[in-house]
């Protein structure tokens, strides 16, 4: 779960590892405006809808294909109200390499 191959083992999907364009989704300077917004409402507040969550993840990993545990782990310490499996569950289900 914690790998970027996830729960299925998917070893065909490969991530990028640009710190540059990661650091244009957590800093909510991307060109998508509510991605961008969402991110802002997470670093200012801890706290962002399931909706919201997704659609960051969605951005950061089917856009940018950037290694999706980098978002899962920034999520993991700045959500206020972080409960692992679901977070790490979304992130798997995002990337694709989850069991949904």
């Amino acid at each position: 779960m914690f790998k970027p191959s996830g729960v299925k083992h998917n070893f065909l999907r490969r991530w990028q590892n640009d710190h540059t364009l990661y650091e244009t989704w957590t800093n909510g300077q991307t060109a998508d405006s509510k991605v961008n917004t969402c991110m802002k409402k997470l670093r200012a507040t801890g706290f962002l809808t399931s909706e919201e969550r997704t659609i960051c993840a969605d951005y950061l990993v089917n856009k940018l294909n950037i290694n999706w545990t980098w978002g899962a782990m920034y999520f993991e310490s700045r959500l206020m109200d972080y409960e692992g499996s679901v977070n790490w569950g979304r992130w798997n289900n995002v990337a694709g390499v989850g069991e949904n």
